[in-house]
């Protein structure tokens, strides 16, 4: 039974054994969601490995029925060349990258909502619980453990509900693969990588810095303000039962947690958003590599032998 109890299977019993009726429901969007979504990632490889094989072998365009239809539409706004095709497939790929990271992020978020939506409703029941104890139980508990018990515990249940988080080190070393393999190509394909991805990681962690840092002081600012409150109901359990205002308290409580909790949950979403945009921008590199190296340099096979390699890279 304990082994029972540890494994995956026993995990998921449990995790859904805390939800109510509508969450359950909910959980199940939020399955299908996770499901969409690693259709999705499978698309992004499937985007990147047929272009890489097109720029090798530009010919497949006129020999593949569906290739050649595409580039005879793409007549219609204004590309009559291979090079020019093939450069449009490369603006697609990156286009359909960014819709992945969206969409990833999407569900991240979905995800996040619903863990700490999950949290807030515990919180509110560990308050009743509590709460609902006669004043002598009330008086022989640590202040401490009730407030680790209504305000910590659910937030740490649903941060580690909500799994997951690529490491920023994996990106670094995909984009220093791809800046040293073109740097031994072309110095001069290198210089305007090099560009994109300077302004790239500024952009990106100029945004999630500044957002971490509003959130925190909101977090900063209503912590406090939650934790007064169950210290002052725990010290004032008396007066409250007295005055009948135990469910007054509540609700005040739960109005300043919920906004906690979705501070927390936007928090966590925001800690995906580099390896995301990481990944999106190493992908773009990749682009305007080829690209650059079509209008530069041509057709380098033992080139696009490179790129094929770490396109895999930098998707994962």
């Amino acid at each position: 039974m304990k082994a029972k109890k540890d494994s995956i299977v026993g995990f998921i019993v449990r995790v859904f054994a805390l939800l109510s009726n509508e969450e359950r429901k909910k959980s199940g969007l939020l399955l299908a969601g996770i499901v969409v979504n690693s259709f999705v990632d499978l698309l992004g490889l499937a985007v990147v490995i047929p272009v890489i094989g097109l720029v090798v072998n530009p010919a497949v365009i006129s020999t593949n029925a569906f290739l050649a239809d595409a580039f005879n539409l793409s007549h219609s706004i204004g590309i009559e060349t291979e090079q020019g095709f093939l450069i449009l497939l490369c603006a697609t790929m990156s286009g359909a990258f960014l819709f992945k990271a969206l969409f990833g992020l999407m569900i991240n978020l979905f995800q996040a909502r619903f863990s700490f939506s999950v949290a807030h409703r515990i919180s509110g029941n560990m308050w009743d619980y509590h709460f609902a104890k006669s004043l002598e139980k009330m008086r022989s508990q640590e202040s401490g453990k009730i407030l680790s018990q209504i305000n910590n515990w659910p937030a740490y249940l649903a941060q580690n509900f909500f799994i997951g988080s690529l490491l920023l080190i994996n990106e670094g070393l995909i984009i220093g693969l791809i800046s040293t393999g073109l740097l031994i190509y072309s110095p001069w394909v290198f210089s305007g990588l090099a560009l994109i991805l300077i302004v790239g990681i500024v952009i990106i962690r100029g945004f999630t810095k500044n957002k971490l840092r509003s959130y925190s002081e909101t977090l900063n600012r209503l912590s406090p303000r939650t934790n007064t409150l169950i210290s002052n109901s725990i010290n004032g359990f008396l007066e409250l039962i007295t005055f009948r205002a135990v469910k007054t308290m509540k609700e005040e409580y739960l109005k300043d947690v919920r906004q906690v909790f979705r501070v927390l949950g936007n928090t966590s979403v925001i800690n995906f958003v580099p390896s995301k945009l990481y990944e999106v921008l190493a992908v773009a590199s990749l682009s305007a590599a080829i690209i650059i190296s079509i209008l530069m340099t041509g057709f380098g096979e033992g080139f696009f032998e490179l790129l094929s390699l770490l396109a895999l890279s930098a998707y994962r």
